[in-house]
């Protein structure tokens, strides 16, 4: 899968809406990483979507993956433009589309 150039590497799981992703946590923030993770499912350019900032602090975000080390790191669950995403302090990424979840990333109600 196309990954725009990035240093974030994605693979499909063929006939699921379920992507698995990687990325250098010591050369990729993950914010950065979650952009450019769908930005190669979509097929679209990082830049063509709505900043994550508005919707995650992505400071918190970076501060708590950071806080523990390898496979014990912390995981964190986003709900970001139709998509669950666990991040992984490790460095990994599962992304899974939501049928129902509007594509704007917000929470439902």
């Amino acid at each position: 899968m196309d990954t725009n150039g990035s240093d974030v590497t994605v693979d499909d799981d063929p006939g699921e809406d379920l992507y698995h992703a990687t990325y250098d946590f010591e050369t990729v923030s993950p914010g950065i990483a979650v952009v450019e993770a769908i930005a190669a499912v979509e097929e679209i350019e990082p830049l063509d979507m709505e900043p994550l900032g508005t919707t995650v602090d992505l400071e918190a975000l970076d501060s708590l993956l950071r806080s523990g080390t390898g496979r014990s790191g912390p995981t964190v669950a986003l709900r970001v433009r139709g998509y669950e995403i666990l991040l992984h302090g490790s460095g990994r990424l599962v992304l899974q589309r939501l049928d129902s979840e509007p594509g704007d990333g917000a929470p439902e109600e």
